[in-house]
């Protein structure tokens, strides 16, 4: 799938997952519960799992490939949102280098990204 693909998802509300999947609670609880301080939540989407990572106590940061779904972020944001703007970045996806030092987060969470990689469409 490639940017365009990605901005049309967004844009059409094919992608309107409201509220957070179970499986990221049980990860939070499993595998975060003795982690604090800043989190990556590459992909980010439509920003579900950023907001739920942040009202959990993390310094959440956000990279991801679609111009709408920064669009989308940065709306939530304007309209109250405690997530920081300056903290979510698009990259494209033939990038591969994060605009970020080594070691900087405690974690890195990538949720159904796998399945939108892929090669031309």
């Amino acid at each position: 799938m490639n940017e365009k693909e990605y901005d049309r998802l967004y844009a059409n509300a094919e992608y309107d997952v409201a509220s957070v999947y179970d499986h990221i609670i049980r990860i939070r609880q499993r595998f975060l519960n003795n982690v604090s301080g800043r989190v990556l939540d590459h992909g980010f989407g439509n920003g579900v799992i950023s907001h739920y990572l942040h009202n959990e106590g993390f310094d959440v940061y956000g990279v991801e490939s679609s111009s709408t779904a920064m669009d989308l972020i940065r709306g939530c944001i304007s309209r109250g949102s405690q997530l920081k703007t300056d903290h979510f970045f698009l990259m494209g996806q033939g990038e591969t280098e994060l605009p970020f030092p080594k070691d900087y987060f405690s974690a890195v969470v990538s949720n159904q990204v796998i399945y939108y990689l892929g090669g031309e469409t």
